[in-house]
């Protein structure tokens, strides 16, 4: 697939695993493009940093990273790999006249506030939540065991990952705490079908950018 700061590709890891990854990379890439894989580094190492694991499997999360290569004219990062986005299901199904179940929505609106919410306790703001930057893993319905659905779902490997950091927002960067934004008329923030309706009228904003689009 492609995205703004570069293009995603299917690949095994060579090792004893020989794992399969999703690696994003930048060839020939300029600063812009460039900082913006760095940025994601950078923003999962310190939300790690400030954000304990959680003691449950949660229904949505961050990008579980593999490993990162930097080189003059590129960079790339290796990531857990995901079975598909929400926008390529959704279209997949619109294709076929399917929706969502009711309880299938809910499992994925919830892993979507979860993953938000990984962001939100440390302190960044995504500023770009989109279904193409939410990818599902589909677990094994055989080990979806007892107790409250979304747990038991969350623990038998069904999740949604949060991807594309690139244009967080890091609030702590700021002295006055209660900081809040506006976006230019090109910004990622200002897609008419996620954003949030003020910010479409310059309205300031932090935290209801994100969960808006959530």
């Amino acid at each position: 697939g492609h995205g703004a700061f570069g293009a995603v590709f299917d690949v095994t890891l060579k090792g004893k695993d020989a794992q399969r990854c999703a690696l994003k990379i930048c060839f020939n890439a300029g600063r812009e493009r460039r900082f913006g894989i760095e940025r994601e580094i950078e923003v999962l190492a310190e939300v790690s940093r400030r954000r304990p694991a959680p003691k449950t499997a949660p229904a949505g999360g961050l990008v579980e990273l593999e490993t990162f290569f930097a080189y003059r004219d590129a960079s790339a990062v290796a990531m857990r790999l995901a079975d598909t986005t929400l926008s390529d299901l959704a279209k997949g199904l619109r294709g076929v006249a399917m929706r969502f179940s009711e309880p299938v929505a809910l499992f994925y609106a919830i892993g979507t506030l979860e993953a938000v919410d990984a962001l939100h306790s440390a302190d960044f703001l995504h500023a770009d939540v989109k279904p193409d930057n939410l990818c599902l893993t589909y677990g094994e319905p055989d080990d979806v065991g007892t107790g409250k659905p979304v747990d038991a779902i969350a623990a038998a490997g069904y999740r949604v990952t949060l991807i594309d950091y690139s244009l967080a927002v890091d609030l702590r960067a700021y002295e006055n705490p209660d900081q809040r934004f506006v976006s230019g008329a090109d910004s990622p923030a200002q897609v008419p079908e996620y954003c949030w309706p003020p910010a479409l009228k310059d309205a300031s904003w932090r935290r209801e950018i994100d969960l808006y689009a959530a």
